[in-house]
């Protein structure tokens, strides 16, 4: 319904007129393949159109390719960063300055993993 609704919108507000069967049929094949691969199911976003059409004066589709390579970008990005401080918080719990070293470097221990004893 969502999705219909806000192609309903933007024909109103660009005076064109889309294809609400072909919207409908490509919505369903997503969310389909996308149930296949794991996904959630998903519809239109109305903010994201709306703000495209009004303030961009978005006529084309480079406006949604553009906004899913953002959307991509930030979940590679966010990964990557929880990767990145998760290993410093790692690093930070196992390392001890050695009082003994020169110019104060900075020496990783980490605890030794017990053998489990087959009786």
């Amino acid at each position: 319904m969502e999705s219909l609704l806000t192609a309903k919108l933007v024909d109103d507000l660009t005076h064109t007129s889309s294809n609400k069967s072909r919207e409908s049929a490509g919505l369903g094949i997503a969310n389909i393949l996308a149930g296949c691969y794991g996904g959630i199911a998903g519809c239109a976003m109305i903010g994201q159109t709306i703000v495209n059409v009004e303030m961009g004066r978005a006529r084309s589709r480079l406006s949604t390719v553009i906004a899913g390579l953002v959307l991509l970008g930030v979940l590679v990005l966010d990964g990557r960063l929880r990767q990145a401080l998760a290993r410093h918080q790692r690093a930070l719990k196992y390392s001890r300055f050695q009082p003994g070293n020169k110019g104060g470097k900075q020496v990783a221990r980490f605890p030794e993993r017990k053998s489990k004893e087959v009786a």
